[in-house]
């Protein structure tokens, strides 16, 4: 067997990558939601939000998900770093809890249930 008998479906990495990203997400969502930090930090959270967020919705539009690319997109739009939406501390506290946590919970589903890549 040789290392090209080894490789998964093409689109695996792609899965494998979202669901890295969306995970290190969570994690930076929970860190800003639980610490003080400097403003530069939060500007990019914005950055690494929308972006993340941007690229799973067209991961959804492509998978024909429309219903998830309006909610991935919806969050692109709420952390986008150019229009940014003014919130208090406090508020933008549960924000990135609540996102952090449905980044979680798609992390989680996502691995879970298994994809089906249609190539053709």
């Amino acid at each position: 067997m040789t290392g090209s008998d080894k490789q998964g479906a093409p689109g695996d990495s792609l899965i494998k990558g979202e669901t890295a990203l969306l995970g290190i997400c969570a994690l930076v969502l929970f860190t800003a939601a639980a610490t003080r930090w400097p403003y530069a930090f939060y500007v990019l959270l914005r950055l690494l939000i929308c972006m993340a967020s941007a690229f799973a919705a067209t991961k959804r539009h492509a998978e024909g998900n429309l219903l998830w690319v309006w909610v991935f997109g919806a969050i692109a739009v709420l952390f986008n770093p150019l229009l940014p939406v003014r919130m208090s501390r406090s508020d933008w506290e549960i924000v990135n809890v609540l996102t952090g946590a449905f980044f979680v919970v798609w992390v989680i589903y996502s691995l879970i249930v298994p994809k089906k890549l249609d190539l053709s």
